[in-house]
């Protein structure tokens, strides 16, 4: 409204100049900024990219920081200077927030970015690919974690083993922080960001079908120094609860989901696919933990054992999976030839009362009928063989007041409630339990439906 209120301004030529909708406002200031600004625009389109496809807000001097160290561009030690170039190369579409966090001014401009209001062969600014972007964060982050940090962390102790390495960021951790330590997450702030991203962006561009070359060379690099593995495990899950040393770069690749490394691991012939860790977990074990039902299925087709538990709780994947509420991780596993019944193999550590129930012996279809998993019970009793099992599955889910896997179970071809088991029926051990629901749906032909 300004241009009319101009001395001398022509109504026809104001309203020649407005734009046409907002991508072409956008075109335009981007366009007028880069033509002002003294900042390149692969720095600037960086920048845009850490903005709009991190996966949390990052601060102005995180942001300055990974560049520095990454692009090797000069150093930036004054604070004030490095918010100037940070507010100098994002234009006008970013600002920086009160708590020093750089946003978007406004969500349109992000759907902009991203190409979400424009086609491909529109003109403007370059649109901002799922693909290309996260690959390009993903090496960013990766060569961040190589530039010196992980050098730092293990040079700080003589005796190198996996409980030796400090946990970065992780306030809540019960270890004690040297000064030396704390200088070395001043002068790394970018750390933990890095360490606990990199393969967020790694597997978001691998399943937009970008190719892994570069980054599975860069991953060989950075895990065949196996200091760097150690301590990169010891920031990414500090205290070791799951993770206790022995990992293997498959283990880290199965783990966290990443197939197209695993697939390059496995291709270089150099490792033992039933590898164990300190826990005796395998690199399926953590495949089936974590739901990744294609490295899984990879795995299998080249030899690892599908049954082999772990030697802390004796749980095998099958049992993480079926806990979890993997479902097709749960059906890759039957069909290997994994029995639904296949048993838990130890006690579970710790101190225990000698009249506690043994957990020895507990099986994936417990696990699923305790936890309410229907669509997980029926792909189980699918896989067996024996109907006494299918109705000990029925006391299970009685027992744990799970009416819809009651329901379920009670749609088996041949099951009968009036069956005893452990010298009761189901409907018995619903009444005990007060479950009404249970009792009905027992009791009725058809499902009972609740409004």
């Amino acid at each position: 409204m300004n241009a009319f209120l101009e001395p001398g301004a022509s109504i026809r030529g104001v309203l020649r100049d407005i734009p046409a909708d907002l991508n072409v406002m956008y075109t335009n200031l981007l366009r007028e900024h880069a033509r002002i600004s003294c900042v390149n625009d692969d720095f600037r389109l960086l920048i845009l990219q850490w903005v709009t496809r991190g996966t949390c807000l990052l601060r102005w001097i995180q942001i300055a920081e990974i560049i520095d160290v990454t692009n090797h561009e000069g150093t930036l030690t004054d604070l004030k200077a490095v918010k100037e170039i940070v507010r100098q190369s994002s234009g006008p579409l970013l600002e920086i927030l009160p708590n020093e966090a750089v946003s978007v001014v406004h969500h349109p401009s992000t759907e902009y970015l991203k190409g979400c209001t424009r086609s491909d062969m529109a003109s403007g600014y370059p649109i901002l690919r799922l693909g290309s972007s996260h690959k390009r964060l993903a090496l960013a982050c990766i060569a961040y974690m190589q530039a010196g940090c992980l050098d730092e962390l293990r040079s700080k102790k003589t005796k190198k083993t996996y409980h030796d390495y400090v946990p970065l960021d992780f306030p809540n951790t019960p270890q004690l922080c040297s000064e030396d330590q704390l200088q070395i997450r001043l002068r790394y702030s970018f750390m933990f960001y890095a360490s606990n991203n990199w393969y967020v962006y790694v597997a978001r561009c691998e399943h937009a079908g970008e190719d892994q070359t570069e980054i599975n060379l860069v991953l060989h690099n950075l895990f065949c120094n196996e200091q760097h593995r150690l301590v990169w495990l010891q920031v990414f899950e500090p205290g070791g609860k799951d993770a206790g040393g022995g990992e293997t770069t498959l283990h880290i690749a199965s783990r966290l989901g990443l197939k197209s490394f695993a697939r390059s691991i496995l291709e270089s012939g150099h490792i033992e696919v039933n590898a164990h860790d300190v826990h005796g977990k395998s690199a399926l074990w953590w495949a089936a933990r974590s739901g990744h039902t294609k490295i899984g299925r990879l795995l299998i087709n080249v030899g690892a054992d599908p049954d082999e538990p772990d030697n802390l709780h004796g749980l095998k994947p099958l049992h993480r999976a079926a806990s979890n509420g993997h479902f097709e991780t749960v059906l890759a596993l039957l069909e290997a030839g994994v029995d639904s019944l296949t048993p838990k193999t130890r006690e579970n550590p710790g101190r225990r009362c000698g009249n506690a129930p043994t957990t020895r012996g507990e099986t994936a279809l417990m696990y699923t009928c305790r936890n309410g998993h229907a669509d997980m019970v029926h792909i189980l009793l699918l896989f067996l063989k024996e109907l006494d099992d299918v109705h000990r599955a029925l006391i299970w889910a009685t027992d744990s007041r799970q009416p819809e896997v009651v329901e379920r179970i009670l749609q088996h071809p041949g099951i009968d409630v009036n069956v005893k088991v452990y010298g009761d029926t189901s409907v018995f051990r619903a009444c005990e339990t007060h479950s009404v629901e249970i009792v009905a749906a027992s009791l009725t032909p058809e499902p009972i439906q609740t409004f």
